[in-house]
Order: C-alpha cells, then structure tokens, then sequence
C-alpha cells in the first residue's frame, strides 16, 4: 500500500482514537448492545430479504425454525420441531412440534394462540410460492404442476431474482410434493425423492416459522404484505421494536421466550447499517456500537490501545471481484485468448487495492482451497511470459498480428472496503498493455449492466461477488444458470452453458455439508480450467471486530450472529 494511500486510512482512524472516550471506562446503558453492518435488507421477513449479514442476524434472533444446523456437533438439532421421524423409503418426514412456543406480543399483534401445524404450512406455502414479481411486495400465486410452466418459471426467477436465494427456493419446491397436518402439533412433509439435502434445506435462514393468524389479521389492509414483512413477528429470544429502512433495526428482549425464560440476556438489540468503514470504526472506537462489521485491519494492528480492548471473528463468507469473460462474442470465443488473459492480471497487486491487508489473490478458479484442498495444478497465476505464449498462439490460429481492442465493462464503485472502479480500469489497461492488447474502459451501475447485458456489447465484465466457503455452488450455479434449450440466463455474465458443468454442480449443490467432496470439487474446477468463462482476481473473507467486554458470541455458518447468549462481562 503506498504511504499517501495508507495515511487515507489511518490519519481518521488514529483522530478518532484520541478524540474518543476513555476505553476502559464505557458504559451499555439499558444492558444493549449494538452490532454495526454494512449491509441493508429491503424487507425484514427472512422468506423475502437478500441474504446477508442483515438478514441472516434477524433470521437467527427474532425468529425460529424447524431444526437447526450445529457445526460444533455436526449434525441436526431441534428447534421448533422436539423430534422428527424418517420413513423406510427417505420421502416421508413427521415433526412433532413444541406446543409452548409462542409469538412475540407487539404495539401491532397479540396472538390469541400458540404455534402449531397451520403455522408451519402457512410458512412453507408461502416460501415455495414466493415471486418477486413486483418489486418489494410478496405474492402468493397457486402452484402449477406443470413442468413446462415450472421451467419457465424458473427461467423467469434466475433472470429476475438477484439477491433473494432463488436456487433454495427452487430446490424446496421440487423437493417437496405435499405438506399435510396430522393434528395441531405433527406436520409431515412428503417429498418427490429421498433427497439427501431436506433437513439442510429446512435449517436454512430461510426457513423461519411465521404466523398464520398474524398474515390473516392483516387481510383487510391493502399494504398487508409490506406490513407482514417489515413489522415482523416471530418466535424467537428479540422482538422489533422499530426500524428505519437504510438506518436502523432496533429489537428488545422477548420477555416469553418459549425457549429458556433466563434468555436472552441483553435487554435491548439494534442493528445499526452504516455502509461507510469509516463511520463504522467511528462508532466502534467511541462504543456507539460494541461489534461492527468489515473493519480496518490495518489500522487496528497499528494502534495497540485498539489492539487491547478488540478482537476479531471471520465469518465463512468471502466478497470476491471477478473478472466474466464473454465466451460468445469474438475474440473471446477463442480459448486460447481466455487462457492468456487468466495469466494476465497481477492479481496480488488488485487484492492490495481492493482488500488491502485483508485480501487474499484467487489463484484457483474459485478460492474454497483452504476448505475443500483443490488439486495445486488448477491455478492461474501471474505469468507475463505464458499470456503471451497463448496469444501468439491465438495470433497463428486466426492468422492475424493483432488482437483486437477489448470492451470492459467496470461495475462502479460501492461502499465497500477500497473497491475502485476507475482504479481497477488503470490497472487492467497497464497489465493488459504488457501483452499487447488494447481496450476500452465503461464504468457502469449494476443495473446499467444488467439491462444491456442482452445487447452483448462487452468483451469482459468487473464485478464483485459473495461466496460462501459452505455453499459454494450457489454462486457457480448462478454465474453460470442456462435454460434448456442451452441459453445464458441473466446472471450468466460469461454466456457460457455447459451441459456437463450444470450436471456437475447441481449433483452437489445441496450434498450435505458434513460429506468430503474433494473429488467432485477438483472435477468442477478441471472443467473450468479447460474453458475458462470467468477469472477469480481476489477476495477477502467478511470479518467483524467486537469489545472484549463481550462473552459467547456465536458466530453463523451463513454470516449473522446469534445473540440469545451475548452478555458483557461484570467489571471486577
């Protein structure tokens, strides 16, 4: 990092450390605590919001599921569900549930019962016949058992639906066939095959039980969906109090937690989105809030008052910036162009840039290499010598002297950590110049992408991404969603189908997360080695840094936090 750039990021941080109040002597008042977050949600329902941090947070702590999954142990456990039972075949699962779990009491609903069978219905009903349709609003179409009308649907769902988990949503309804209630605590799920993936697809965040008398209160209201989604209830340790889209979510204590009545032990939650860093590091330093996401590491470890009284967690997610390159347009059709270009780019010098300290160079065709120990030959590194050695060959092949002048489309710059788009185009001219390739540079909004996207007026489009090291396959199978009849679905940046590369991850997309697949992840990068759709430049896994003062944070395998056991330890 160059000195005029790491001052951009210390001089604030150092000012604020001397500015703010005595460390050691801060106080929580009403025994709250505030997590700071650079992620938004456009509705606060779980079933309807992006998957994020966000999200994932409310998901754990206002509401509750089926069963959840625990990484410590390794397997399934109860939730709402006290057990469950699987027939001989694997397509039948019974649940009794917990007939003292109740809803939060609000300003805005008093249940009149607890939760039973119509709740869970109601719950999975409406997430498998979710549509975003129309933006911001939750629709209930009937279900078709059309398979041609299915396959349009779902055509329609991975060009349309971006940050909601569509996939998930897809797989649940092809799973199951039919949900019938028993009596009022048993609830049985038939499914269409013995799939492997059903408890993992119940655990999800997703997956939250909702409240059937609550959505049929709202029948008269013609904002009732809106309202279902954002003055939400469920059954979990935090209930809302209030929010303010782009600002805050503030919770408090359920004080009828079914669950253990000695939890949750904060009295009060508030979600505080604060997309800048800076202002984050702010609030943290100034214990405005007590954990925050995405820090500054490097100005952390300069500062050892910093370094006494916080601590980090990394989550299991990744951002990653990716180079798409547009596999059905000339030159890029020709592999080995595609080749040349993966040994193009300095990827170690983008990583400083984009994620400084934090960042790792993606030096594999996905970087899950740390989880899955991928085959140490799938790797494009840094290598001057051998691009040009693909281009010669592309130059003899084409019988030409030249190549001609690509179009690179820049998504333009956003809130997070040091991502530049103009500085990213500077660094893509000079590297792609060593090589003697010209081209031209467009920075554009995500949305300016996406509508042009069917005009094919790029050669390679910037983007950055999330991964999660978990779920892997979710993002390869969005990046490279194809219809039928083998056309690119929006999300498809590349335009590259690839029938056997589709097969390949929807074989494992859902495998359970305690299997070893080594070998079918080594298998998915070869075919990406040999075709090269997309190049991997860097990413940074999503961290977060918290008071010492803070005892049993949980950490979520999807991002988040569970907060039902948060306390601050007692001052001696």
């Amino acid at each position: 990092m160059r000195i005029k750039e790491l001052l951009y990021v210390l001089v604030p941080v150092l000012m604020l450390c001397l500015q703010s109040c005595n460390l050691d002597n801060v106080s929580r008042s009403q025994n709250g605590l505030v997590f700071c977050v650079n992620a938004n949600v456009s509705l606060l329902d779980p079933q309807s919001s992006e998957v994020n941090v966000t999200s994932a947070t409310i998901a754990k702590n206002v509401f509750n599921r089926l069963i959840a999954y625990n990484s410590e142990k390794n397997q399934f456990v109860s939730e709402i569900a006290t057990s469950w039972h699987i027939s001989e075949n694997r397509k039948t699962y019974t649940f009794k549930l917990n007939p003292r779990v109740t809803f939060h009491t609000t300003k805005w609903f008093t249940p009149t019962r607890n939760l039973n069978a119509d709740d869970v219905i109601f719950s999975f009903q409406r997430l498998m016949n979710y549509s975003r349709n129309q933006p911001r609003t939750v629709r209930h179409p009937a279900r078709s058992d059309s398979d041609e009308e299915l396959e349009t649907e779902e055509q329609a769902l991975i060009e349309e639906i971006d940050n909601v988990n569509y996939k998930y949503l897809l797989q649940l309804r092809k799973v199951v066939k039919k949900i019938k209630k028993i009596d009022n605590n048993t609830v049985s799920f038939t499914l269409t095959n013995n799939s492997a993936n059903f408890l993992s697809l119940l655990a999800s965040p997703n997956s939250v039980i909702l409240s059937k008398e609550y959505f049929d209160s709202l029948a008269s209201d013609p904002l009732r969906e809106e309202l279902f989604a954002n003055n939400i209830i469920g059954t979990g340790p935090f209930q809302l109090v209030s929010h303010k889209y782009n600002d805050y979510i503030k919770l408090r204590r359920n004080p009828n937690y079914w669950q253990d009545p000695t939890k949750p032990y904060l009295d009060r939650l508030v979600i505080d989105i604060t997309p800048n860093q800076a202002k984050r590091m702010n609030k943290i330093l100034t214990d405005e809030c007590q954990i925050a996401s995405q820090p500054s590491k490097t100005a952390m470890d300069l500062h050892q008052k910093i370094q006494d009284n916080f601590d980090y967690i990394e989550s299991q997610n990744t951002e990653s910036t990716v180079f798409y390159l547009n596999t059905a347009r000339n030159p890029l059709k020709n592999i080995e162009l595609r080749r040349a270009l993966a040994f193009a780019f300095n990827k170690d010098l983008y990583r400083r840039v984009i994620y400084g300290d934090t960042g790792e160079p993606a030096n594999d065709l996905f970087p899950f290499s740390v989880k899955y120990q991928l085959n140490s030959s799938f790797v494009f590194s840094y290598n001057v010598a051998n691009a040009q050695n693909f281009i010669e060959r592309y130059k003899r092949a084409h019988n030409v002297t030249t190549v001609p002048t690509l179009t690179i489309w820049i998504e333009q710059s956003n809130s997070k950590l040091g991502y530049n788009s103009a500085r990213i185009g500077q660094l893509i001219k000079r590297d792609l110049k060593k090589i003697g390739i010209q081209c031209n540079i467009i920075e554009m909004s995500e949305k300016s992408i996406k509508n042009l996207l069917p005009y094919q007026g790029y050669d390679i489009i910037v983007a950055q991404q999330p991964f999660s090291r978990l779920l892997p396959l979710y993002r390869l199978y969005h990046n490279f969603a194809c219809n039928s009849r083998n056309k690119p679905a929006r999300s498809n940046y590349s335009s590259y189908c690839s029938q056997e590369l589709s097969e390949a991850i929807s074989n494992i997309q859902y495998a359970p997360l305690e299997l070893d697949l080594s070998e079918e992840y080594n298998r998915i990068q070869e075919l990406l080695l040999l075709s090269v759709p997309f190049i991997p430049i860097a990413y940074n896994s999503d961290t977060f840094i918290y008071n010492k003062d803070i005892t049993t944070l949980k950490s979520l395998l999807v991002n988040g936090f569970d907060f039902s056991e948060t306390k601050f330890r007692e001052v001696e």
